[in-house]
């Protein structure tokens, strides 16, 4: 946003900034944990009030 391109480098601008990065990341992995937990519980859930 109104600097110049320079694609031989990385950009020097962004700060990185590791300490919030690392509990988003906690949080996106715990999600993704509880959703590949939950997707074949509630699909054995379903087969067993299938059979009954």
């Amino acid at each position: 946003m109104g600097d110049p391109v320079d694609w031989d480098t990385l950009p020097s601008s962004r700060k990185t900034d590791s300490r919030g990065s690392a509990f988003a990341d906690f949080l996106a992995g715990s999600g993704c944990l509880v959703a590949v937990l939950a997707f074949p519980a509630i699909w054995v859930n379903g087969l067993v009030a299938l059979f009954n």
